[in-house]
C-alpha cells in the first residue's frame, strides 16, 4: 500500500482509460516515453514558475510594476499552457473528479470497470495549467443508482507530479477555506 495524502473534493477534468485484463505496468524508461510532450513541458513551465516567484518575492518593491508585467506574461502562458493540455482529453474518455490528492482520486463512472483494474489516467489541472499523466488502480468500486463511484489509487506516477497534485490540493483548499470565511463574515 502507497503513502497516504490528504484529498480535497473538487471537481477535475479527467480521462480515464481502462486497460485489459493482464496488463502489466511498463518500466520508468517506458512510462517516461509515453507521457505526452505537453504534459513534461506544463510540469517544467509550473517549476519555472515556483522558482520565479520565490526570486521575485525576494526583489525590492521599487520594481512593483515590473513583477506585475512578469506574472501577467505568467498568466499568458498558463491559459496558453491549460489550452494546449485540454486537446490531450478525448471526450469519450472524459470523467470529473470528485476528490484528488496526492495518492488518490474518486469519480463516477458509468464504464464497466472492476476492481483492481489498472487504467491510464490523465488529470487536468487547469488552475495549475497543468496535467498529470499515471497509472491508477481501483480499489473501491460502489454503485450509485445507474453509475459506479469509483476510489483510485496512483500505481505509478512521478514524484514531481505527486508534488504537483498535492500542491494543486492545498491551492483548491486554501481557496475553499477563503470563500467559506467570505460566506460566513458576509453572514454576520
Amino acid at each position: 500500500m502507497s503513502e497516504q495524502y490528504f484529498s480535497v473534493h473538487h471537481c477535475l477534468s479527467i480521462s480515464v482509460i481502462p486497460m485489459e485484463q493482464g496488463f502489466e505496468l511498463p518500466d520508468h524508461d517506458t512510462f517516461e516515453a509515453e507521457i505526452p510532450e505537453p504534459f513534461k513541458i506544463s510540469n517544467t513551465i509550473v517549476q519555472l514558475d515556483l522558482s520565479n516567484a520565490r526570486a521575485l518575492r525576494s526583489i525590492s518593491d521599487d520594481i512593483g510594476y515590473l513583477v506585475d508585467v512578469i506574472n501577467q506574461q505568467s498568466r499568458k502562458i498558463n491559459l496558453l499552457m491549460a489550452h494546449i493540455l485540454m486537446q490531450e482529453d478525448d471526450p469519450q474518455y472524459r470523467h470529473n473528479t470528485l476528490s484528488f490528492g496526492g495518492s488518490r482520486l474518486t469519480f463516477y463512472s458509468s464504464m464497466p470497470l472492476e476492481k483492481k483494474q489498472l487504467l491510464r489516467i490523465k488529470i487536468f489541472l487547469r488552475e495549475e495549467a497543468s496535467a498529470v499523466y499515471c497509472y491508477g488502480r481501483i480499489i473501491d468500486l460502489v454503485t450509485e443508482q445507474d453509475r459506479l463511484l469509483v476510489t483510485v489509487e496512483y500505481a505509478l506516477l512521478r514524484e514531481e507530479d505527486r508534488e504537483l497534485l498535492i500542491r494543486a490540493g492545498m491551492h483548491e483548499q486554501s481557496r475553499q477555506l477563503r470563500e467559506r470565511a467570505e460566506k460566513k463574515h458576509q453572514l454576520t
